[in-house]
């Protein structure tokens, strides 16, 4: 008859209840922990530790709710020079779009295996630019644009004056 091997490492085959008990309660700990972390920024919210309050140095911020909680953001617009922002914004819209126009020249210029297009007048119609191949609309939206475009053979997308 054979003899059977009853090593300890061999006999026991599967896990003890108290194996996964110790297992479960670590992974507990762990997840207590990673949600206590986790949960901070939103406990100091509620607490009244952290807000709009905290942000140093403006003058502009009121609060004006009996329990202390920031209700309003008042700030003072009397001394803004409303002219200086619509023309930093009148600039930034202009130099997006003029971006938008030179990447659909560029896409263009790629997809139909151009080296050059044709010197193009100012425009603001893309179906119209630049001569020979036009933009609208396989590669633009909109066929009139804010501005009105200049384009050089070699695809270089300029705003005209």
């Amino acid at each position: 008859m054979k003899s059977q091997n009853f090593s300890p490492l061999f006999k026991a085959k599967g896990k003890t209840l108290i194996e996964a008990v110790v297992v479960l309660a670590i992974f507990g700990v762990i997840s207590l922990g990673v949600t206590m972390i986790l949960s901070e920024p939103f406990n100091k919210v509620e607490a009244g530790q952290m807000n709009a309050r905290n942000v140093p140095e403006n003058p502009g911020l009121q609060d004006s709710s009996p329990d202390g909680v920031l209700t309003e953001l008042q700030t003072d617009l009397t001394n803004v020079d409303w002219e200086q922002v619509q023309a930093e914004a009148n600039l930034t819209s202009s130099k997006t779009e003029l971006r938008i126009i030179q990447t659909a020249v560029d896409t263009m210029m790629i997809r139909e295996g151009l080296i050059e297009v044709q010197d193009t007048p100012a425009t603001n119609n893309m179906a119209e630019f630049p001569e020979g191949s036009v933009l609208y609309p396989k590669y633009l939206r909109d066929e009139i644009t804010l501005n009105k475009y200049t384009c050089d053979k070699t695809g270089q997308v300029k705003i005209a004056k």
